[in-house]
């Protein structure tokens, strides 16, 4: 734009000078006006130029900005949205980091410390070349780049062992905006480790003598341990969703439906009392019922866990 406005300045004052050469006296009043009308309009249009360059340019950088602000904003509202780990990546710079990312390093509430940093800062030394490899090949036109595995640098100062993968975020390759994801391997050993320590829960429970039972707040069985099979016969799969009375000798319901009601409505914390359940042959076990309501806080409504313990031998003698 500077460049044209001089171009017509200089056009403007070489027109003057040779225009002043021919001008003389006895030429025509209509040479003289239309002479006067050019300058003039040059004038007004190196004016005109002059007054809406800055107003241009503002606009035109205002423009650039904003889509840059556009393209980072849908960048991070992209990561923000992944459940894994992510991070959008500006040349080598961190833009971006969704909460996955940062409480996977612990740095959940050190966002604002780490975002425009270098992310070779929280990758270990030993590590850089797989990330210069990485994007590397993001030059060489590749959309997405496969698993790698590298080590971050969590705030503690241990290393956390990764599977990282690299994406583009756009396809214009003026955009130098990349998406970081990365899967933790300790994170995959420890949904291993509790999935083991559940089966071995799961075996431990099943092989108490007694009965573990959770009652909802309607009274119905939610959950049994194998050894309601083994005491009454009834299948657990057929007695989930049934009220616990259902299997009381009736004579006993009235006061194992008060005890069960209270503990449910907060009344009472714990309860104890004997009782009577029919099997599946009709026989009768004689019962120690024993239970609590798994609220903390008093009169709250809450469902009911217990157990129940055979005492038919003591009923004997």
């Amino acid at each position: 734009m500077s460049l044209y406005v001089f171009s017509t300045v200089l056009l403007s004052v070489i027109f003057m000078l040779v225009f002043s050469s021919w001008w003389a006296d006895t030429d025509s009043f209509k040479i003289h006006l239309s002479a006067l009308l050019i300058a003039a309009t040059t004038f007004l249009s190196i004016l005109l130029m002059v007054a809406i360059y800055p107003i241009f340019n503002r606009r035109t950088s205002h423009s650039h900005k904003q889509s840059s602000l556009d393209e980072s904003s849908w960048a991070s509202e992209v990561s923000n949205n992944l459940s894994t780990p992510a991070a959008v990546i500006k040349g080598y710079n961190l833009v971006f980091a969704n909460k996955s990312f940062l409480s996977e390093l612990g740095m959940l509430s050190m966002s604002d410390h780490i975002l425009g940093m270098p992310i070779t800062n929280i990758i270990h030394p030993g590590d850089h070349q797989h990330l210069a490899e990485l994007f590397a090949q993001n030059t060489q036109g590749v959309t997405k780049i496969g698993l790698k595995q590298i080590r971050m640098l969590c705030l503690d100062g241990s290393l956390l062992p990764v599977h990282v993968s690299f994406s583009r975020l756009q396809e214009n390759n003026n955009v130098d905006l990349h998406l970081l994801q990365f899967s933790s391997t300790t994170s995959n050993n420890r949904k291993k480790s509790n999935t083991a320590d559940l089966a071995n829960y799961q075996l431990l429970i099943n092989q108490i003598e007694q009965v573990l039972f959770h009652l909802n707040v309607n009274q119905e069985i939610m959950f049994l341990n194998n050894s309601w099979e083994d005491l009454l016969d009834y299948k657990i799969q057929d007695s989930l969703n049934k009220p616990l009375l259902s299997f009381v000798h009736p004579e006993d319901r009235p006061l194992a439906e008060a005890r069960i009601n209270s503990l449910i409505l907060g009344k009472r914390s714990s309860s104890n009392v004997e009782l009577r359940l029919i099997g599946k042959n009709g026989d009768l076990h004689w019962m120690e019922f024993r239970a609590k309501n798994t609220s903390k806080s008093k009169g709250e409504r809450s469902s009911v866990i217990g157990t129940l313990t055979d005492i038919g031998q003591m009923k004997v003698t």
